[in-house]
């Protein structure tokens, strides 16, 4: 299967980031996906806190 090409430009300014590499979604997720294509200019933006995913790991609701 060929991969097609991925443009930073084409995700939208809103879009939330995701960094957090231990998530048990980051081979499926386009947060984390965008997240690992970030630009070396992008400053500041929109991310999801890893806390959540730690909380809900630990079957807290």
């Amino acid at each position: 299967m060929n991969k097609l090409p991925f443009n930073f430009t084409s995700v939208p300014s809103t879009w939330e980031l995701c960094f957090n590499k231990d998530c048990t979604h980051n081979d499926t997720c386009m947060h984390y996906f965008a997240g690992q294509h970030l630009p070396a200019d992008k400053m500041m933006g929109f991310a999801i806190y890893p806390m959540p995913c730690r909380t809900a790991s630990a079957g807290s609701t």
